[in-house]
């Protein structure tokens, strides 16, 4: 008899709504990820969700939900308590933002990131269209970001490395044979609600295949992309939002996103 394969601990608390919906319990959420202190974790809450509220422009009761509930008490006495449903988006966010001494939080954000779907993704994505702009001023490329990683379509990628095509498709092909990336794991199909990104429903492929591509192409670019990724991400990840080099320069926080009907 084979062994039944284990459960994440994050799989074993979500909850699904009678419209598919997914949803975790903030109490759970805490208690999990290692927060003994469900207040210190209420901080963190507070604090991702101004960052989705005000810097991507996320309306906050779709992805931080207020219920009522019957709590026990360490003294074995029940109360009732408010509690949050949080969003795949919230828990991702809130993932990334605590506090990553505690060993269960990197598996929070591996697992977070993991099961992103196509549409998770392209709700996510939409205030996060930036450009990079090269250092001689000759490349500006629009680029998608997602939480921790860009991601490029293969025409961007041609734009980018300053190829055709034909030869960024070429290297895709040579990069997934190889087994050096495995393309199936690094790529979406999305479509994006927004007015700032004119590609619908291309493949777009993430951080790890366009640096590949890129070494391939051109290494000089690619190096110089790379760096500018890095940057980008340190200060997501220290801010919980992230900004091109034009908003960093104009000091913009506010990603003008386009409202869903």
């Amino acid at each position: 008899m084979e062994a039944e394969e284990m459960k994440s601990p994050f799989e074993e608390i979500k909850i699904t709504d009678e419209s598919g919906s997914e949803w975790w319990n903030s109490r759970q959420l805490a208690k999990v990820m290692g927060y003994t202190k469900y207040w210190n974790f209420e901080r963190l809450i507070d604090k991702v969700a101004h960052a989705l509220q005000v810097e991507r422009g996320l309306t906050r009761n779709n992805h931080f939900r207020e219920i009522e509930e019957m709590a026990r008490l360490g003294n074995g006495t029940s109360r009732r308590v408010t509690s949050l449903l949080l969003s795949h988006t919230a828990c991702m966010g809130i993932a990334c933002n605590a506090d990553q001494r505690k060993p269960m939080v990197k598996m929070a954000r591996e697992y977070f990131q993991g099961t992103l779907t196509g549409n998770e993704l392209a709700k996510g994505m939409e205030g996060n269209v930036l450009i990079y702009r090269s250092s001689t001023g000759k490349v500006n490329v629009s680029v998608l970001f997602n939480q921790d990683t860009f991601w490029l379509s293969q025409q961007r990628m041609a734009e980018l490395f300053g190829t055709a095509v034909s030869t960024i498709n070429y290297h895709l092909k040579q990069i997934d044979e190889s087994g050096e990336v495995h393309l199936s794991d690094a790529i979406r199909k999305i479509r994006i609600s927004s007015e700032q990104w004119e590609e619908q429903g291309v493949t777009l492929y993430n951080l790890d295949v366009v640096i590949a591509v890129g070494y391939r192409v051109n290494s000089y670019e690619a190096t110089q992309f790379r760096i500018w990724s890095a940057k980008v991400l340190k200060e997501y990840i220290v801010k919980g939002f992230a900004l091109d080099d034009e908003r960093l320069e104009r000091a913009i926080v506010q990603i003008s996103v386009l409202q869903r009907p």
